[in-house]
């Protein structure tokens, strides 16, 4: 072989691994885009408000609207970043109620129904519910239109702890959190932060999101090589590390402090596995798994049920006034 040949077919070797290292660099950052990219601004929900928004499955919905409603800003502990959120106080003596925050999942934002609904269970039975726009979402502001997994998202929701306690004045054993799926792990990371968070709700949560990333990598065994290319995209480029701070290793920070979980046994996208670890991780805690339920469907396949479970736990732990009897509802089980 020539001299002159052999160094074409160097080259053209070259040229070839470069172009695969490329097209890796690029399926590697889609990847992670699919995995980790939000919606700023929440544009298909803006419609949704607390005073209306839809309850499927429900004839009677009146009693779950919040009219009464004011958008409040204030930032995320720590960093800067301005938040939005929705404050619904009280109907009677907001002052002395106790106070819930709920906080939504990925591509979901204040607006969306799902989130608005639980807000409305309690806010009917005498509750101030504060809906949160988590960073990167909703009308809060955008940091990088990426979500972290939680890892940085908890401390937006200490963010809104911190305005009930010093602007509204509300005692912080008398504050409750909420969160569906990611934010979910949000308020499991939140409280195992801040000691003085009361009681902690989660639906639908992940233990740890290296276990829904493994789950994937399982559907699609040829593209296992993308998770740790993906991954460093995140953490180097994004400036995102998401195997940080796992719910899974945080939640034994809670310190016996009540805890409830609820998880769908038919959850495609977090599996109730990730419930059954935190259960081992926190054995203190209280876990209602819904036969049939897919993610955050729990609380429309269960409406009853859940609005009693919900108001009851909160009612317990966050020290009601000691006339008003735990909610029952007749004919619920």
């Amino acid at each position: 072989m020539g001299k002159r040949l052999r160094t074409i077919i160097l080259r053209l070797i070259g040229v070839m691994l470069v172009a695969s290292w490329v097209a890796a660099g690029l399926l590697a950052v889609g990847a992670y885009q699919v995995l980790a990219r939000t919606q700023p601004g929440c544009p298909d929900l803006q419609a949704y408000t607390p005073a209306e928004y839809p309850i499927p499955g429900q004839d009677v919905t009146a009693p779950y609207m919040m009219p009464d409603y004011e958008t409040v800003t204030f930032p995320s502990r720590g960093t800067g970043i301005d938040l939005s959120a929705f404050y619904i106080p009280a109907a009677d003596d907001p002052a002395a109620a106790p106070a819930v925050i709920i906080v939504h999942g990925v591509a979901a934002c204040k607006n969306s129904p799902n989130v608005l609904l639980p807000a409305g269970m309690l806010h009917r039975h005498g509750f101030n519910a504060l809906v949160l726009d988590l960073r990167d979402h909703g009308a809060s502001g955008v940091e990088d239109s990426y979500h972290a997994a939680a890892t940085e998202e908890y401390l937006d929701v200490l963010g809104a702890w911190d305005w009930l306690v010093h602007e509204v004045g509300i005692a912080p054993d008398r504050i409750g959190l909420f969160g569906y799926s990611m934010g979910g792990a949000a308020v499991i990371l939140a409280a195992a932060e801040e000691p003085q968070v009361a009681a902690i709700w989660t639906d639908s949560a992940f233990a740890d999101v290296e276990m829904i990333i493994d789950g994937l990598v399982e559907s699609a065994p040829g593209l296992a090589w993308l998770k740790p290319l993906s991954l460093a995209y995140g953490r180097w480029v994004v400036g995102d590390d998401l195997l940080v701070n796992k719910p899974v290793e945080a939640v034994a920070r809670l310190d016996k402090r009540p805890l409830f979980m609820v998880h769908g046994d038919a959850d495609p996208l977090v599996g109730v596995e990730h419930a059954y670890a935190l259960l081992e991780a926190y054995p203190a805690a209280e876990l209602w798994v819904t036969s049939g339920s897919s993610h955050v469907e729990s609380i429309y396949d269960n409406f009853d049920a859940y609005e009693r479970r919900l108001v009851a736990f909160f009612e317990r732990y966050l020290q009601h006034a000691a006339d008003k009897p735990v909610f029952q509802k007749e004919g619920d089980s």
